[in-house]
């Protein structure tokens, strides 16, 4: 992006940097609440108000796992109908697209090849879909042969939060054990370096460190019906 300035009887374009927020929910099952505490707030505080903005406006959502699909197939399906005719028209993005996002250390291989085989499953089934990217947004522990089991399940990238403290640059190719690589993004705020609309400046100065080039992907975190919902309405946006 960039802008036109006079100055001194010149022009001079004077460049500036263009910031991509990637809104997501990141959904825990079960986690310091209850299985159906957290499908209430993933549903009516998140995914209906989503399925509005998504269907109305030019903005753009991604979606983790597909068990939480699965349960608003089951229990909303006019949400479900609006929110799968925006996956389909590119609007929401699946990415991870596990059933769901596991701890990748504890179990064993078998488990964590299901978890992706019933979720990319699932979404090519309903919405006619792939799953490109690997979005371990939040799991414990990644084992030395994520990158092997990844790519034989089709991913072309993955992106990660934890197991790379202070790593630079931020995008890297991960190694298996048996050699095989998968481009890697490291998220180094975490998956919520957008939250606070007020500390943009702020999250930008400290990622632009660790950034392997000049492109910065990081995520905008969960959702707040109080500020998001009212600033994409009013056309709130930021350069």
């Amino acid at each position: 992006m960039t802008t036109l300035e006079k100055k001194e009887g010149k022009a001079e374009v004077k460049a500036k940097d263009t910031i991509y927020l990637v809104p997501h929910t990141h959904y825990d099952a079960i986690w310091v609440f209850t299985k159906e505490d957290y499908f209430y707030i993933n549903m009516v505080a998140i995914l209906k108000e989503v399925a509005e903005l998504v269907e109305n406006t030019d903005y753009k959502f991604l979606i983790e796992q597909t068990f939480l699909l699965e349960e608003l197939e089951k229990r909303y399906p006019e949400v479900f109908r609006k929110i799968a005719t925006s996956i389909q028209r590119g609007k929401i993005e699946i990415a991870d697209g596990e059933y769901l996002m596991a701890d990748t250390m504890l179990p064993e291989g078998e488990t964590l090849i299901r978890e992706i085989l019933l979720g990319k499953r699932y979404v090519k089934e309903k919405f006619g879909v792939d799953v490109p990217v690997m979005w371990q947004a939040d799991s414990f522990g990644l084992n030395a042969q994520l990158p092997q089991i990844y790519k034989k399940s089709g991913y072309r990238y993955v992106a990660l939060r934890r197991g790379a403290t202070k790593r630079k640059p931020s995008e890297f190719l991960w190694e298996a054990l048996d050699g095989t690589r998968i481009l890697a993004h490291w998220m180094p705020l975490g998956y919520r370096a957008g939250l606070d609309l007020t500390k943009l400046d702020e999250s930008y100065e400290k990622l632009k460190n660790p950034g392997g080039d000049l492109t910065h992907l990081d995520a905008f975190r969960e959702w707040s019906n109080d500020t998001t919902a009212r600033d994409i309405r009013s056309g709130a946006h930021v350069e």
